[in-house]
């Protein structure tokens, strides 16, 4: 039976009376007709009183399906709490554990997301690349919070990749962890309050009572005691109601090829931990997951702490080869970029469009066959030039370029138009000069001048590789920045340059694609723009620039920093 989402205050509607009747005469007859006249409204408001709580609870257990997650969310009174932390959920009532769909037949795979949304995509790839090798079925956590937004929340993969086509092209089945770990409103509330107090805070008893073990590897030291999981990982545990136990992986096989632990991991990571692909798999060729009567009747998981970290010396590029480049975004993900970009870049391509038409009026020959029919002759050429360069629509103009204008703003499903090409920009101006302070300032936040001379070279590159079909000139090549700054000086550059910024609150991005949406939209249009300029010290620029190579045969450039990448 389903459980009320709103909390019941049991409040009486009414007073219980009990009259005393004398047994005597000694009641005057008017103090009679009083007593009962005051009996009979009381009854009709306690029967109005329950009618109307009747009606309520009625209400209460109409309320939406627990599968329906948004709506119940939204029922939940909320409860405010002072500025150091994220409100809080109180629950109406007591939550019950959470159960997996595990199966115990199938051998599975998982892993802790580390850091950011791209290199929580790194992460998957690597296990994307370990699952297929292992022959196991991929269990995917979602895109979680982490240091850079801090808002306590995670959406799964699947909003945005197409991930039946993934395991079609690879032979990986994949399975994400709402799929296989599902929580109703009231776990995941819990999951959400006890994270948003850092795993303390009044919940953390409730939650503790309710977590499930999960038996975790240590992979790159993390997970051992002197080295703790990152900020995303226990986001990814709190939600889901799960609290690992570390153990260390099984011994290294005499086989196990040697590598310069200096150049590949970190002086501080124990000598026996994982930090090689290929030692890994080595490790867990042959391992035998524990079975559900050694595990508390659950169906074990091969779980991971990290797979970011993990290193592949073996060669260069092969977990992107064999695994990273067969996640391609979903159809609909990719036609609202499009669509964006044709909204941001019309006004470039008119523009361009004209001034060619310009220019190509201007190298028209007008020579006299005479000079007695010089200026007739003149003016005859002139006029065919007008009828035939001045259309009398935009739609005629564009028409003339062989270019395509949309007619209508972006909407929350919309399709494609064909694609106009573009340069793209990755400007990652942010943080990342706390990741870079042992090199010099101008590799991590590279100045506008460096970005200006790469975009001169991305217009050269096009006119040199667009094909004849191509009416539009590499000068009109429209720009698009994507970047993580805040600062409104950057923003005033842009604009003086003649570039755009993708604004996503301008179309309300996140609003129709959830909070990482508009991450990923930004790596769309990095993907498919017909020059890619990037900043090297961004892992968000590699997965674009492997996307160009692999998709598309493009590749990137780069800003002439000291540090050429």
């Amino acid at each position: 039976m389903q459980k009320d989402i709103l909390p019941q205050h049991k409040h009486s509607f009414y007073h219980h009376h009990s009259a005393q009747h004398p047994q005597n005469g000694g009641w005057c007859y008017r103090r009679g007709f009083r007593n009962r006249t005051l009996v009979a409204l009381l009854a009709i408001i306690f029967l109005s009183a329950r009618i109307l709580h009747t009606t309520f609870e009625f209400h209460l257990s109409s309320s939406s399906p627990l599968d329906n997650l948004e709506d119940d969310l939204e029922n939940i009174i909320r409860v405010p709490t002072d500025n150091q932390h994220p409100t809080l959920t109180l629950s109406p009532a007591p939550v019950e554990p959470a159960f997996s769909l595990l199966d115990p037949n199938t051998k599975y795979l998982s892993y802790m997301p580390f850091a950011g949304i791209t290199n929580q995509f790194l992460a998957l790839q690597s296990a994307a690349f370990a699952a297929r090798r292992l022959n196991r079925t991929l269990i995917i956590p979602p895109i979680v919070s982490n240091t850079h937004d801090k808002e306590n929340t995670h959406q799964p993969w699947s909003d945005f990749f197409d991930l039946p086509r993934f395991t079609a092209l690879t032979g990986v089945p994949v399975l994400e962890w709402s799929d296989v770990r599902p929580l109703d409103p009231l776990q995941y509330q819990l999951g959400v309050d006890h994270a948003a107090r850092y795993g303390k805070g009044p919940r953390a008893q409730e939650w503790s009572e309710l977590a499930q073990d999960i038996t975790c590897q240590i992979v790159y030291g993390y997970g051992a005691p002197d080295l703790e999981i990152n900020i995303s990982a226990k986001y990814f545990m709190w939600h889901f109601l799960m609290r690992p136990n570390f153990v260390r992986p099984p011994p290294k096989k005499p086989e196990t090829p040697i590598y310069n632990r200096k150049k590949i991991a970190r002086d501080n990571v124990h000598e026996d931990d994982l930090v090689v692909m290929e030692d890994l798999l080595m490790r867990y060729s042959d391992y035998e997951d524990p079975k559900p009567e050694e595990n508390n009747g659950q169906p074990s998981v091969l779980f991971m702490a990290d797979m970011f970290n993990i290193k592949d010396p073996v060669e260069y590029d092969r977990l992107w080869l064999e695994a990273g480049r067969f996640f391609h975004f979903l159809p609909e993900v990719t036609e609202y970029a499009r669509v964006l970009v044709h909204d941001e870049t019309k006004g470039d391509v008119i523009q361009g469009a004209l001034d060619d038409i310009i220019q190509q009026a201007a190298r028209v020959d007008i020579s006299p066959s005479d000079e007695d029919g010089q200026e007739q002759e003149e003016q005859e050429d002139l006029d065919g030039i007008e009828e035939e360069y001045t259309p009398t629509t935009i739609e005629q103009l564009a028409a003339r370029a062989h270019l395509v204008v949309p007619t209508q703003e972006p909407t929350e499903t919309p399709s494609a138009p064909p694609q106009n090409p573009y340069i793209a920009i990755h400007m990652r101006r942010g943080d990342i000069w706390k990741k870079c302070s042992s090199v010099n300032r101008a590799v991590c936040i590279i100045p506008f001048d460096l970005y200006e001379e790469a975009v001169s070279r991305a217009r050269e590159q096009f006119a040199l590789l667009s094909s004849s079909s191509s009416s539009l000139s590499s000068q009109h090549l429209p720009v698009i920045v994507t970047t993580d700054s805040e600062s409104e000086e950057d923003f005033a550059k842009i604009e003086e340059l003649g570039w755009h910024r993708l604004d996503h609150s301008k179309y309300g991005t996140a609003e129709r694609w959830g909070f990482f949406g508009p991450a990923v939209i930004d790596a769309v249009v990095l993907a498919h723009s017909e020059v890619f300029v990037g900043s090297a010290k961004s892992t968000m620029t590699k997965v674009a620039a492997l996307r160009q190579s692999a998709w598309w045969g493009r590749t990137a450039l780069y800003p002439n920093t000291e540090e050429e990448t």
